[in-house]
């Protein structure tokens, strides 16, 4: 398979429970290499193995320090009445903290955040420090010719390096480093595993002035878990290699020798240098990577440009300014997969499978999702003209945009028997349903439910994982996917609020139900759950988009 989206794969769903048994994290293949990474991690007890793991989701400031602290083996500090305003000393991370403060990782004046996050940055500083690493006053002239990203002044970049030379970072890690971006779990074990395998590496950090050292070696003595060697003796070397990590140091970009002379040839010879001046630049290479993502011809993989990022961030909160409608490029048509309930959009008569041809009389033709989204929306109470194609009738729909907040649940009674609609699978779906659940609808005695999923979109996969577990009982296969490198199976871990319900769930669905609406309904049909699956065929969505 050649797309870099993630497959899931419905048929499957009653077999895939064989494939994993031995997994500690539900979402994790052990058979994989970050899962071994993980299982090693497990088996000396730095990591839980409980749950769902979440690969690509943030670290929090409980899980860092506790790990980091198990893995280096760093002293706790016993001394437990250094400690942030808000930590007691029966705080079970009471001497982890105290002994971050004690090395300066941490404030001792600032309350301190089990749930917040820490930047990349403050991870690998934090990291060099527990793990004793010897940091350079100054970086080496290699240093500052190869990484980018990293503030000349930055306190951290000794750090960086040593990290880098010692082979816990690798260059695919630093370019660029993206100091302020928060700490990812997968980066996290990646970081943790190589650094306590690190005595057992080929290093690029060398300490002069040290008997028999040789260069290669980590070259750090140490006495009773303390470095023996001074830091201003240290020198690293950092060896040219473009890439290393996830992308093989085999392999080789086919053309990159042309790549870099067009790009060359622009930046010396181009006669126009106000087309190529200032952020302009920065939009010549923008269109290199969106034409390099475009040209796999997968409409389910894009580029959005740092301008629009936040355009489509807001989209996935379900909060933004526009007409209100989810769209998809069907081949070469821009069309709407859903209108939005009581969007202006939906109000308009906008419905799912409209194509859209021109916008306030412009044809699109020739633009791509971003650019027509881009023209589509704009502030509240502004006018859009919307020139559109339905089977075979070509009409103007006037739109007055407005501020779109998508419900993720809706409750209706008909004939004592609750219609939920399930609208999009954000962050707070699952939890939600599961308080109407105990508190409005199981206590009645209802003898059926309706789940309504017409022009549910789909959302965040560890939602529909979420709202899986609501319907089946403790290790039960909710769904699996599949991409290039592993297989993570997810499961259900305890019994669900549905699991025993005595009555009957039906399922409303149509063309506009797609992606993680489609994995629940084809979970329910599999397990013989759903007594009826009411409407039209559905959109059809095979892939698992994870946005990088």
């Amino acid at each position: 398979m050649n797309k870099f989206t993630k497959i899931f794969l419905i048929p499957c769903l009653l077999l895939a429970g064989s494939l994993i048994t031995n997994a500690k994290y539900n979402d994790i293949n052990y058979q994989s290499d970050l899962g071994k990474k993980i299982e090693t991690l497990e088996d000396r007890g730095i990591l839980k193995g409980k749950g769902f793991f979440r690969e690509n989701a943030e670290v929090p400031a409980k899980m860092f320090w506790e790990s980091l602290f198990l893995a280096s083996k760093y002293p706790a500090n016993l001394d437990t009445e250094v400690l942030p305003p808000n930590i007691s000393q029966e705080n079970l991370l009471a001497s982890y903290l105290s002994t971050a403060i004690k090395l300066g990782l941490i404030s001792q004046e600032r309350n301190f955040s089990e749930l917040g996050f820490i930047r990349r940055s403050k991870a690998i500083d934090s990291l060099a420090k527990t793990f004793s690493l010897p940091i350079p006053k100054r970086t080496s002239k290699a240093f500052n010719k190869y990484i980018k990203g990293i503030s000349p002044v930055a306190k951290y970049r000794g750090s960086i390096e040593t990290a880098l030379a010692s082979e816990i970072l690798t260059r695919y890690d630093t370019n660029p480093f993206r100091p302020n971006d928060f700490l990812t779990r997968r980066e996290f074990v990646e970081w943790i595993y190589r650094a306590i395998n690190i005595t057992n590496k080929k290093s690029q950090l060398t300490i002069k002035g040290l008997e028999n050292n040789k260069k290669g070696s980590l070259g750090i003595k140490l006495e009773n878990g303390k470095v023996k060697n001074p830091r201003k003796k240290l020198s690293i070397t950092i060896l040219p290699n473009d890439f290393s990590g996830s992308y093989s140091q085999k392999s080789r970009i086919p053309n990159e020798h042309i790549f870099r002379a067009v790009f060359s040839e622009i930046i010396n010879k181009y006669k126009f240098k106000e087309n190529i001046a200032g952020d302009k630049l920065k939009k010549v290479i923008d269109g290199a990577i969106a034409g390099m993502v475009d040209s796999l011809g997968d409409k389910y993989s894009s580029y959005i440009p740092p301008a629009n990022s936040n355009d489509f961030n807001s989209g996935l909160t379900g909060k933004f300014q526009g007409i209100g409608a989810y769209v998809e490029m069907i081949g070469k048509d821009f069309t709407i997969t859903s209108p939005i309930k009581g969007s202006p959009a939906e109000k308009a008569g906008i419905m799912a499978g409209d194509i859209v041809l021109k916008i306030d009389g412009t044809s699109i033709l020739g633009l791509n999702q971003n650019e027509i989204v881009k023209k589509i929306r704009g502030p509240r109470n502004t006018k859009v003209i919307l020139n559109i194609r339905r089977s075979r009738t070509i009409l103007d729909v006037e739109i007055i945009r407005g501020k779109i907040t998508v419900p993720s649940l809706t409750l209706k009674w008909k004939s004592r028997i609750p219609v939920i609609g399930i609208h999009q699978f954000s962050g707070e779906t699952a939890d939600k349903l599961k308080i109407m659940l105990k508190n409005e609808i199981l206590p009645k005695n209802v003898r059926g439910i309706i789940f309504d999923f017409r022009n549910n979109p789909g959302g965040f996969l560890t939602t529909a994982s979420k709202m899986g577990s609501i319907f089946r009982k403790k290790g039960e296969t909710i769904f699996y996917t599949e991409d290039l490198k592993k297989l993570s199976n997810y499961q259900v871990n305890k019994d669900g609020l549905l699991s025993d319900f005595p009555g009957k769930i039906v399922v409303l669905q149509n063309k506009g139900t797609a992606s993680a609406s489609e994995i629940i309904i084809g979970m329910l049909q599999d397990y013989g759950q759903a007594d009826k699956v009411i409407g039209t065929v559905s959109h059809g969505k095979g892939t698992v988009q994870e946005v990088l």
